[in-house]
């Protein structure tokens, strides 16, 4: 019993923070609305479309999305969910928009990243709640800690 509550503790808490982040982001511009008729492909009609190549913010994004599909899968006890999306996040890390640097810190955090989407979408697979719940709670802690240093990075390269 006591695991459960430290479980609802924590997606309590990761939940607070989701919601706070989401509010405190900047509205994104909404795109306008494709004419009748002018498209047959079926991509332009997806929401979400794919980041352009450099646009480093939509691509943050995209990641946070996934980590919030994430946790509504570890809340619902949903394991494809957590799984599907714990491996689009594994193959964000790969891409080439996600190498915001080149330095030995920065690839430490990249393949700490990498290591942990692992490890959740192995607990998802294995439906293993307790093991999903803690590789999230350890992924959004990677995020952070690599979010600070690109900060850091960024703030003593403008001085």
């Amino acid at each position: 019993m006591n695991g459960t509550k430290v479980l609802v503790a924590i997606l309590t808490i990761l939940g607070s923070i989701s919601l706070s982040t989401a509010w405190t982001q900047q509205p994104r511009p909404k795109a306008p609305a494709p004419k009748r008729g002018t498209s047959s492909d079926p991509a332009a009609a997806d929401p979400k479309p794919m980041p352009r190549p450099n646009d480093v913010a939509a691509f943050m994004r995209l990641k946070l999305s996934h980590s919030q599909k994430v946790l509504e899968g570890v809340a619902l006890e949903d394991f494809e969910l957590i799984a599907k999306n714990a491996q689009q996040m594994g193959l964000l890390a790969q891409d080439e928009n996600w190498q915001v640097f080149q330095t030995p810190e920065y690839r430490h955090h990249s393949a700490d990243f990498q290591r942990i989407a692992a490890d959740l979408t192995k607990a998802a697979q294995n439906k293993n709640l307790d093991g999903a719940a803690l590789a999230y709670v350890q992924l959004t802690m990677s995020c952070v800690n690599c979010h600070k240093y690109t900060r850091g990075v960024r703030m003593a390269s403008a001085r």
